[in-house]
């Protein structure tokens, strides 16, 4: 009786089918995640060292998706990452597109520090744990990023209603306008280049 009784239960299980229904609760949650950057932009990737005190250093990038994130170099696997592009609703890139915009990156040396600009958003992250330090927001859009010696950003930008380049000096500690300077030239913003005290633009 028993083998009738198991083998009529193989035989409907059987005929069941082999893929189960999702149930609403389940639905839209993700049971597993690649964490990944997206194609890292030349320009805007570097190795620095966080830790003065290690010799250990971490690849950071800016990906074209506008995902910025800290890499071990050794094995690949992602520290952190943060997602920039988020208020600008485009994509990192820059060449000129309605739809892509510059995205820049730079080190600040000898501190745990890296400083970012995308669009007209510029911010200062603790490059070990990705946490945001300060931002700032600008009208127009960061043309280029420098960093002064003192960690100082030196940001140059590109505003619609300013008739030449506007170029500001950002607090290293809090990201407040120390000073800004509005050409009167009715030129296209290039590159901004900080030797010592001094800045071209």
């Amino acid at each position: 009786m028993r083998s009738i009784t198991a083998g009529l239960l193989a035989a409907a299980l059987s005929v069941l089918p082999s893929v189960q229904a999702v149930y609403r609760d389940e639905a839209y949650t993700v049971d597993y995640h690649h964490a990944l950057l997206g194609l890292p932009a030349p320009d805007a990737t570097f190795f620095h060292r966080p830790d003065t005190s290690s010799p250990a250093s971490l690849l950071y990038t800016l990906s074209d998706l506008g995902v910025l994130g800290a890499v071990k170099p050794g094995s690949g696997d992602l520290v952190w990452r943060q997602y920039l592009a988020a208020n600008t609703n485009r994509t990192i890139g820059g060449k000129g597109t309605d739809n892509e915009i510059e995205g820049l990156l730079r080190p600040v040396e000898g501190r745990d520090t890296i400083i970012s600009a995308v669009g007209g958003y510029v911010n200062a992250w603790t490059a070990t744990t990705g946490k945001e330090v300060w931002y700032n927001e600008f009208a127009g859009t960061t043309r280029d990023l420098e960093v002064a010696s003192n960690g100082d950003a030196i940001a140059l930008f590109q505003e619609k209603s300013s008739s030449g380049p506007v170029v500001r000096r950002l607090d290293s500690n809090a990201g407040n306008v120390k000073w800004e300077y509005h050409s009167e030239h009715n030129d296209a913003a290039a590159r901004v280049n900080v030797q010592e005290d001094t800045t071209f633009v």
